[in-house]
């Protein structure tokens, strides 16, 4: 039997998910959608980590950052495409 039940998933467990499927493919997000994903990433390491100190926290948003931005085409590609 199936179990269907809800669970949730965090915020930035949901981005890096996100960004593990578009990690085979450079993207051309926009402007906006880079903002959000570095408010989320921000965010979402913070909530629920009381027990952790600041630099485990930095650690964790920067390692999340900079996946990010290796799934982005470069910023020399941006320009090229006029999207910058």
């Amino acid at each position: 039997m199936n179990d269907t039940t809800n669970t949730t998933t965090s915020p930035i467990a949901q981005l890096i998910k996100g960004n593990q499927q578009i990690a085979s493919a450079k993207t051309f997000a926009s402007h906006a959608e880079i903002l959000d994903f570095i408010q989320t990433a921000v965010t979402g390491n913070m909530e629920g980590q009381e027990y952790m100190h600041g630099r485990e926290i930095l650690d964790d948003v920067l390692d999340d950052l900079i996946r990010y931005r290796s799934s982005l085409e470069s910023i020399d590609a941006y320009v090229k495409a006029n999207k910058l």
